[in-house]
């Protein structure tokens, strides 16, 4: 991701950033850094002091739309505090030069993260600062960002534990709190591999043949044949019970939706469905009904081919 400060304070909100990514202790931003050096997104940021920094090429936008877009977010944070009237002229700018993040973004997403409307690449973006960034930078974004890029390059973000067991990669699904750390948890005492507990990237295409990427807590990646899509249900019994494809490929979007930061366009929308339905198509999928005990891996082991 190719960082580009349009004002003094922009440069200055980046530097805060990338210091703050730099920090062991900040392990969330250091993987957002990581995660934003493996993305091909251009994101110009301007801020509403009124120093310019950098003189952008003509190429990248035409250069009376950055004065403009530049003035509106002026006033927006500055009279359009009080007049309603002059806020609004200074959006209408910015919807003329910028399309959000989300189509929801009133309720849901970022009106401050904008693609820009005259880039035929759909590959630069810019983000208006407020200068009440925790972190410098709008983080949530750029994580959604990051996420987009995978989802345009035939990666789908999947919410679940990733755990490799007898050379073959296993995906345990569910939502926040269903289980899938404590899988992972029991399974490692087994001395099967974790690649991630909370998130990861599937190839949408011969998914049984490519590399799968954690992107939850490390980026790290895995040639092990991905095997089987498991849905997590706590229970007081072991038990799997087979998904159909259609079973499957809706699950899986809702494991994806949850994940992605904003609700998303319709044209990402059905590329995400037709990745997943290439997801499902290739592997199996199945209810995992588990105590909290190991056993369930005897029944994946009788039940689940390799």
């Amino acid at each position: 991701m190719k960082i580009l400060c349009y004002t003094s304070y922009a440069d200055k909100a980046y530097g805060l950033f990338k210091k703050a990514a730099s920090n062991k202790t900040h392990q969330r931003l250091s993987l957002l850094y990581k995660k934003m050096k493996l993305c091909d997104y251009q994101i110009l940021l301007v801020s509403h002091y009124p120093l310019i920094h950098e003189k952008l090429n003509d190429d990248w936008c035409d250069q009376q739309k950055l004065i403009d877009l530049h003035a509106a977010l002026v006033n927006i944070l500055g009279e359009g505090l009080k007049d309603r009237k002059v806020r609004e002229n200074g959006w209408a700018i910015i919807d003329s030069i910028g399309e959000p993040l989300s189509p929801d973004y009133e309720n849901k997403g970022s009106s401050f993260c904008r693609k820009l409307l005259s880039d035929p690449s759909g590959k630069r973006f810019f983000v208006l600062l407020t200068g009440y960034e925790t972190d410098g930078l709008p983080v949530y974004d750029l994580n959604f960002l990051c996420n987009l890029w995978q989802l345009e390059n035939g990666y789908t973000p999947i919410h679940s534990a990733s755990i490799i067991h007898k050379g073959n990669l296993f995906l345990f699904c569910g939502p926040h709190a269903s289980g899938k750390s404590t899988i992972a948890r029991m399974s490692k005492k087994r001395h099967d591999t974790i690649l991630d507990e909370d998130l990861v990237l599937i190839p949408s295409l011969h998914a049984t043949h490519s590399i799968i990427r954690a992107w939850g807590y490390s980026l790290a990646t895995s040639a092990a044949p991905l095997c089987a899509i498991l849905k997590i249900v706590q229970d007081d019994d072991n038990c799997l019970i087979p998904m159909t494809q259609t079973e499957t490929a809706h699950f899986l979007v809702e494991r994806s939706i949850e994940v992605m930061g904003y609700p998303l366009h319709n044209y990402m929308m059905n590329k995400l469905f037709k990745q997943i339905a290439a997801i499902a198509r290739h592997l199996p999928g199945y209810e995992l009904h588990f105590q909290k005990s190991p056993d369930f891996w005897e029944l994946i082991d009788e039940q689940v081919r390799a």
